[in-house]
């Protein structure tokens, strides 16, 4: 073997530098090759090479570039060599120990002042003198368990049989909230997330581009903020829908007018009309339903929202409606039970999903935005089960907001989410989903009081008058042989009748039964919206049925635990 030749080679990889950036053609700048790792051996053994490990780091969530000067981002950064076997396969190769000098392995070691910069590419690169041969390299970045708090001596890194394919990284012991926001203040930034990076070399290939990138994603899960005129909006025009499918309120305005005119036309009609009673309230019927329906309905809505506006007091900008419709905006924090995956290889496929209950994930609440909680996860299938208030201080919260209603009334609100979502996640992507309001809705819409609903005397002045009433039954059927005084002589005391302070439309009213409408028997009914992806794309997700059990159990002793 000419040793010329490979002192030739090494003096070469020492002059050059390459660019660890997210496409395999870019190109570093010459001046980052000008320090190289101290210990790396001055000559070069025959059967041997030298390698030149110089990483790089992805910008962000949304972009491929690489940086290209200083961040905080890894604190930590370690790298494992795999050597290929006879056998084909790959497994941890540490014998470089012997002919490099000290512990190189840990590129970026630990230091308790957090947030230390870096300049990236780094420009310590790591020299190895190693023997000919296929390699792998894999960089860990941020995964000492010192960055991590309660991880006690869990490792992060499993090496299991030390072949590639069986190593494994697991979540931090704490789980998604193991992952600390960066101190310095940058925005969306974070100082302990995991980064990764693998490469294959060999002595023709010993200098191999190496990107690390982050190995987690996130999932953010918002809700809508609801305003308390439109809720209140939606839920009138469902109990008047109600009302009208279930008690036939045109059968009801029917009867009522049929009555009315019938007793007003009683003993006024002689001759002729006096035998075609029944053909004039047919007519007149037919003439003044549609109209009359429409006051009626109109004064069934306005009653209704007059009636909920007092017992919600949805009119205040922050009062129990608004706690009721926005839980979330009272409280710092939820309880969320979600299946996550916990282990991956180094060829980021998933190893283990687990169910976990995290507990007091923090609530983002941005100015005049939907409140929201985000947790970083290992990439895989990902499902929210629930995101639930468990926590007796946050219940207290929102007694407080809600004024006097119990434990028992309690359990109608709908504070707590219990409709499971699923969807695909990769790594270095960000997720969000909104839970949008479907409907307000009552809990119990049997019906337990009546309502006399009546129209307004201005109202039904704009479709009963002499001139229109004669006009339209003009011509009408049997009545068309009339002359028009006949007809104003019958019109004449319906007009009377219905306009006079006996009408039952006006006095009276028509008995209408409403449900209950304390704030205690309201619900909603939600859906979650489109999961859209930081890459402009949409997940596939997969939404499950609403858990009745965990959306209305009693939690820690208490009896609020209701949910969508």
């Amino acid at each position: 073997m000419n040793i010329n030749k490979y002192k030739w080679a090494a003096c070469l990889a020492m002059a050059l530098l390459v660019f660890c950036g997210c496409e395999k053609d870019d190109a570093l700048d010459a001046n980052r090759s000008e320090t190289v790792n101290e210990n790396s051996s001055d000559t070069v053994k025959d059967g041997y090479f030298t390698a030149t490990l110089i990483p790089g780091i992805c910008n962000d969530m949304q972009s491929r570039a690489a940086i290209d000067g200083t961040s905080d981002r890894i604190q930590t950064l370690r790298f494992m060599l795999f050597k290929k076997g006879d056998d084909g396969v790959y497994t941890r190769f540490t014998d470089y120990q012997e002919y490099n000098n000290g512990d190189i392995e840990n590129v970026i070691k630990y230091t308790s002042n957090a947030n230390q910069m870096y300049e990236w590419p780094l420009t310590k690169s790591v020299q190895l003198s190693l023997p000919v041969g296929d390699y792998k390299v894999v960089f860990f970045g941020n995964m000492d368990i010192q960055q991590f708090d309660g991880q006690g001596s869990e490792e992060i890194i499993q090496l299991n049989s030390g072949r590639f394919e069986d190593v494994q990284i697991n979540m931090p012991v704490k789980g998604p909230l193991a992952f600390l926001p960066t101190l310095s203040g940058g925005a969306g930034q974070y100082q302990n997330l995991y980064y990764l990076a693998t490469a294959d070399f060999n002595q023709n290939n010993p200098n191999p581009q190496i990107l690390l990138q982050r190995l987690v994603t996130q999932s953010s899960f918002s809700r809508d903020l609801i305003k308390t005129e439109d809720a209140v909006g939606q839920l009138v025009q469902s109990i008047v829908d109600q009302v009208n499918d279930e008690q036939l309120l045109s059968d009801i305005v029917e009867g009522v007018l049929r009555n009315e005119l019938t007793a007003a036309l009683t003993g006024n009609l002689t001759g002729l009309a006096g035998l075609l009673l029944g053909d004039v309230v047919d007519a007149l019927v037919n003439v003044l339903l549609g109209d009359i329906l429409t006051l009626v309905n109109d004064a069934l809505l306005q009653q209704v929202t007059t009636t909920l506006n007092g017992i919600l007091v949805s009119n205040e900008p922050n009062g129990p409606l608004y706690t009721l419709l926005n839980p979330w905006s009272r409280l710092t924090k939820v309880d969320a039970s979600m299946d996550i995956v916990t282990s991956i290889d180094l060829n980021r496929a998933p190893r283990k999903i687990q169910t976990k209950s995290i507990i007091n994930v923090p609530l983002n609440k941005p100015e005049g935005a939907a409140p929201y909680f985000t947790v970083t996860l290992l990439n895989g299938t990902y499902k929210l089960n629930s995101a639930r208030v468990t926590d007796n201080k946050d219940q207290t919260v929102l007694r407080s907001a809600l004024g006097a209603l119990d434990n028992s009334l309690l359990a109608g609100l709908f504070i707590n989410l219990c409709t499971p979502i699923s969807y695909e996640t990769r790594n270095n992507l960000q997720y969000r989903t909104n839970y949008d309001l479907l409907r307000l809705k009552l809990v119990d819409d049997t019906y337990s009081q009546t309502e006399n609903i009546t129209v307004k005397v201005d109202d039904l002045k704009t479709i009963i008058n002499l001139e229109g009433l004669t006009e339209s039954l003009l011509g009408h059927g049997l009545l068309g042989n009339l002359t028009e005084e006949v007809v104003k002589s019958i019109v004449q005391p319906v007009v009377d009748r219905l306009l006079g302070k006996e009408s039952s439309l006006l006095k009276n009213g028509i008995g209408i039964k409403l449900p209950n409408l304390a704030l205690g028997n309201i619900t909603l009914e939600g859906r979650w919206d489109m999961t859209e992806v930081s890459d402009g794309t949409v997940a596939v997700s997969q939404i499950g049925k609403r858990d009745e059990n965990a959306a209305w159990k009693p939690v820690n002793g208490s009896s609020t635990a209701s949910g969508n």
